[in-house]
């Protein structure tokens, strides 16, 4: 087994004082991609971007993260270079919170925020989820289950249509994208199809409720598409978020129970 495998980096050790393949290492657990083709420099300014790394026991640990974010910050001219005024953090660890945070889920994490937060709705949960997906933009590939908003072209065809598909890619042409849309099932089943997908199970979209979830999309009225981090739990935990949003044909909200009992 590789000994780097869940690596997380060396607790108050700054990301420059790491080896490129220790780097590597933890870009790799924070699905950074072209992590293999980076060169150090272009490692560091990476893994200091990545919002769920920012977020983790090492990077509170350290402080060069902070101040190269800043440094980006200031060469896209975000914000002046007076502003930078960074810290070092008091010394401090606590076991149960870095465990939970380097293991829960993307989905686990939106509903532990969302205790906290309360009094939240639907566009709560999938701004929430756009925010964690914005990591992980990606092209329509088969196979993938995507999270997007979408404007139907026609919407004059559909009773009520989602505007914001979480879609198990079937097909992909130049022209249409048809997929699953899994917010046309109870959240109580979202669960097992997506774990059936995910693990290469034969899952016939063609036959029963599935029917209902299969959908074509024009690529020039989807907005900029995000891919779910290919990991059963992944797949599950964001499935039975309830992030839709459904609308007839006037743009007028559909409750999504509507979606979930239609045939």
């Amino acid at each position: 087994m590789n000994p780097l495998s869940s690596f997380y980096g060396f607790k108050g050790k700054e990301l420059e004082d790491h080896t490129v393949e220790e780097l590597r290492a933890i870009a790799t657990r924070y699905q950074i991609p072209r992590r293999t083709r980076l060169r150090k420099d272009k490692l560091i300014l990476a893994i200091s971007r990545n919002l769920r790394y920012q977020k983790s026991s090492h990077a509170k640990s350290t402080v060069g993260w902070k101040i190269e974010a800043e440094r980006d910050r200031i060469r896209k001219g975000d914000i002046d270079p007076i502003d930078l005024k960074v810290r070092r953090p008091e010394p401090e660890f606590d076991l149960e919170t870095s465990y939970r945070e380097e293991t829960e889920t993307i989905g686990e994490r939106i509903r532990r925020k969302a205790i906290l937060e309360g009094n939240t709705d639907a566009d709560w949960y999938a701004n929430e989820l756009f925010t964690e997906l914005s990591e992980y933009p990606s092209e329509p590939m088969i196979g993938s289950l995507c999270f997007f908003s979408y404007s139907a072209a026609y919407p004059e065809k559909h009773p009520f249509y989602d505007t914001r598909p979480l879609s198990y890619i079937l097909g992909v042409t130049e022209d249409l994208i048809i997929g699953a849309n899994l917010h046309y099932l109870n959240p109580a089943l979202r669960g097992a199809v997506a774990s059936s997908v995910i693990n290469k199970k034969q899952v016939n979209f063609s036959i029963g409720p599935l029917q209902k979830t299969i959908h074509s999309y024009l690529p020039s009225n989807m907005g900029e598409l995000f891919a779910v981090p290919v990991d059963r739990k992944e797949w599950v935990d964001i499935s039975e978020l309830v992030t839709e949003k459904f609308v007839d044909p006037k743009g007028v909200y559909v409750e999504p129970q509507t979606a979930w009992d239609s045939i």
